[in-house]
């Protein structure tokens, strides 16, 4: 009776280390397939933020690029007609053209 005992605790200890060996390992797994998540979604956000870097990058070249441009002079055109500025001519001129 004493051996069918001691045989059932050790059956019993056995198992019972085993299930911890397995949940050891269990979760060992699922740790390192948390890692991978965490590190994936970091390397998302990392792609993320360059592609928004290069963007804004991008914006700040073509607000260069437009201020770059030289403005055009108001070219006194209105309702297509071109109307000429008077500072260019002299006095004389429009003397003679009041007349």
């Amino acid at each position: 009776m004493m051996i069918r005992e001691q045989k059932k605790k050790e059956k019993a200890m056995k198992s019972k280390s085993d299930t911890k060996i397995v949940h050891k390992l269990l979760k060992s797994k699922e740790d390192s397939e948390c890692k991978k998540k965490l590190s994936e979604e970091e390397e998302e956000e990392e792609e993320e933020e360059e592609e928004e870097e290069e963007e804004e990058e991008e914006e700040e070249e073509e607000k260069k690029k437009k201020k770059k441009k030289k403005k055009k002079r108001h070219s006194y055109v209105s309702c297509g007609e071109q109307k000429t500025n008077p500072q260019l001519f002299s006095p004389l001129f429009w003397k003679m053209m009041v007349k």
